[in-house]
């Protein structure tokens, strides 16, 4: 009986000893990516916003998160710009502005980002300044780089414009197309 106990304590001792060391590196993490942020790290920053955002690592912050990931969206991080694009529009964290919900999307849809492309055309389309030439190349660039649903909700959208609409449309598609650079892997 004297072994079994002490065998039980041995494993109640790696147990608590291996979580000590996982919530010692969990610590580490955010250390580590607090310094990096803090040096100007935009994948660092982007990180950080994440962190706020879910809760992961630290106490759920939304402020904090908006803070990083304006810093992100700021040094070019397309994640963030997508992530800032999404707080703008839904006013989650913040105060909802269509206007600086698209420059976001935008920043990121240039990236190469399809999701960024479906939510800006989305965007445009159901905005009180509504403008469905943007908001159908959009679409389009978004079902071309595979974004479920993109081809539907174009279909739904886009194809009871005009025959003058539509060219517009494909004409702007292939001008954007030409400006969006390939997503980083």
């Amino acid at each position: 009986m004297t072994n079994i106990r002490f065998l039980f304590l041995m494993l109640f001792l790696m147990v608590v000893l291996i979580q000590a060391h996982f919530v010692q590196a969990d610590g580490q993490l955010y250390n580590d990516t607090l310094l990096l942020a803090e040096q100007g790290d935009g994948e660092a920053q982007f990180s950080l916003g994440l962190m706020y955002d879910t809760g992961n690592q630290v106490e759920r912050n939304p402020k904090q998160a908006i803070h990083w990931f304006k810093k992100a969206a700021r040094a070019g991080i397309a994640g963030a710009c997508l992530y800032l694009g999404m707080k703008y529009a839904f006013g989650a964290g913040i105060k909802q502005n269509k206007n600086k919900a698209l420059h976001w999307y935008r920043q990121a849809a240039l990236q190469g980002w399809p999701q960024a492309a479906f939510l800006l055309g989305t965007l445009y389309l159901e905005s009180p300044a509504a403008d469905p030439v943007k908001g159908c190349a959009w679409l389009a660039i978004a079902q071309e780089r595979g974004y479920p649903g993109a081809g539907q909700v174009r279909q739904l959208k886009c194809s009871i414009l005009g025959e003058q609409t539509t060219a517009a449309i494909k004409n702007l598609q292939t001008r954007l197309n030409r400006k969006i650079s390939l997503p980083a892997h």
